[in-house]
């Protein structure tokens, strides 16, 4: 009596299931330790000590209208926005 033996190999369904699973965790593992930003992230100045070189010594006034007009805009939408 002689048995066939066949390979043991994974289902090709099951493989794809198992990297869903280890990709969905490592995605959930990213949101929770903050890798992946929120939707209520603030976006950083780019060139802050620069700019406020350049501020001081008034060599961009239209810099200082502009800057004026985002923090207004910052302002309204802050007032806007439902506390939590």
């Amino acid at each position: 009596m002689t048995q066939d033996q066949t390979p043991k190999r994974i289902h090709p369904l099951i493989a794809i299931a198992a990297v869903s699973i280890i990709l969905v965790s490592l995605v959930g593992v990213a949101a929770i330790t903050g890798i992946i930003p929120h939707s209520n992230s603030t976006i950083a100045p780019a060139n802050s000590l620069a700019a406020d070189e350049a501020n001081k010594e008034g060599n961009m006034p239209a810099m200082n209208a502009q800057s004026a007009a985002n923090k207004a805009d910052t302002r309204a939408d802050a007032e806007a926005r439902p506390k939590q």
